[in-house]
């Protein structure tokens, strides 16, 4: 399996199309600020720089789950690799997890960078943006890492159950911006089922509680739980898709 995931890791690294989305997406985001930054009355504070750039990595994460979903998984079902790889002998529980491990992969290469960048340019425009609050970056960014990754599990039952990743995309921009978990807030609100706080269960709830724990330095157990529930459940239930779902040569 390291080669297979090796191999198709190099060989997306390579592609320059992705990289240009990245570098843009960068540019973007340093245009943002800058542009905050010029229009606020007072000089902008290093604590307000950094709140700028969490809200700001949210986004861009979103962004950068959807083009590493393309290009992990999309490829892959266009020029049929995945196929070959099971005829070379490798199962297809391991294509599943090689592939979420590539764009968990991609995406923290993604969000670290984009984190180092921003904070260059927060000493740049001199905002005081010093140590401890590039660590708070860093923190945060691998925070979104683990709420996109735990997205992207959802989403891959999707892509394999219908070879494709389109609809797939669609899910996992759903259940990144809470879609789901207002569906169910608002199914709790009209049964009045308040009490049994399902809303603890739901995916983004409990991403968006470990996030804010991590960055108090506590693991909020059952919020990590629950995230390992649905990786591991995504796992099992694309297991028995994928099994039972015949390839397209």
């Amino acid at each position: 399996m390291s080669r297979y995931l090796c191999a198709d890791f190099i060989r997306i690294l390579k592609r320059v199309p992705r990289w240009m989305i990245f570098i843009v997406t960068n540019i973007i985001f340093i245009l943002v600020m800058l542009l905050f930054s010029m229009m606020s009355k007072d000089p902008m504070l290093a604590d307000e720089y950094s709140s700028q750039i969490k809200t700001g990595l949210e986004v861009v994460g979103t962004l950068f789950g959807l083009v590493e979903i393309s290009y992990v998984y999309g490829d892959d079902f266009k020029a049929k690799t995945m196929q070959k790889a099971i005829g070379s002998g490798i199962s297809r529980q391991r294509i599943i997890l090689t592939k979420w491990l590539e764009v968990v992969a991609l995406l923290a290469i993604d969000i670290i960078i984009t984190t180092v960048v921003l904070g260059v340019f927060g000493n740049v425009i001199s905002v005081g943006y010093n140590t401890s609050h590039f660590i708070e970056g860093l923190v945060f960014g691998l925070c979104t890492v683990i709420s996109d990754a735990a997205f992207v599990g959802v989403a891959s039952l999707f892509f394999f159950a219908t070879q494709g990743v389109s609809f797939g995309m669609i899910v996992y921009l759903i259940v990144s911006f809470d879609g789901i978990g207002m569906a169910l807030r608002f199914l709790v609100g009209i049964l009045k089922i308040e009490k049994l706080h399902l809303e603890m269960f739901e995916l983004s709830t409990a991403t968006t509680m470990l996030s804010s724990r991590l960055q108090l330095n506590v693991i909020h157990w059952p919020s990590l739980i629950t995230i390992l529930a649905y990786l591991v459940g995504s796992f099992i239930i694309g297991s028995l898709i994928f099994k039972n779902r015949e390839l397209e040569f």
